[in-house]
């Protein structure tokens, strides 16, 4: 401790210890009652849906808890993409 970034800091290098940013457990967010609680606060109503693949090679079975659910079949999805590519042209 005490020691500049870059030298050590008292972790050995690639190792996560306990504490700050080591083992901790992700938050779970519950986002319908999130935006439940938002649209009320601002005396609105919001529509929420959660779309997500259905079908044989899904990985999900269920969109977002306190939401409408859309569920998409593979032609729907493919339907939707879009062959465009927005990235910016970095090769110049």
């Amino acid at each position: 401790s005490g020691s500049a970034a870059g030298t050590g800091s008292g972790r050995a290098a690639g190792r996560r210890t306990g504490g700050r940013g080591g083992n901790r457990a992700r938050k779970s967010w519950n986002y319908g009652v999130f935006w439940q609680t938002l649209a009320r606060a601002q005396g609105r109503w919001l529509k929420i849906v959660s779309a997500f693949p259905h079908g044989n090679l899904a990985t999900s079975r269920r969109g977002i808890n306190n939401t409408d659910w859309f569920r998409m079949d593979r032609a729907f999805y493919d339907a939707c993409l879009d062959p465009r590519d927005y990235r910016p042209d970095v090769s110049a």
